[in-house]
């Protein structure tokens, strides 16, 4: 009975980290992205119209 007990508390923390590592894998895509539509958009029209935040919250 200690054995599925263990086993069930191993299986809940291993999902737990899957779900964080696939968070944190999210969050650095869309930073990475967004940094790149930001560099984009300042070197195309400078900070006139600042159009990359509409895909950064839109």
């Amino acid at each position: 009975m200690d054995i599925n007990k263990n086993e069930s508390k191993y299986m809940r923390a291993k999902e737990r980290v899957d779900q964080l590592k696939k968070f944190y894998g999210n969050l650095t895509s869309y930073i990475v992205v967004i940094t790149g539509l930001g560099i984009l958009n300042y070197y195309t029209n400078g900070w006139r119209y600042m159009w990359f935040l509409w895909a950064a919250f839109g």
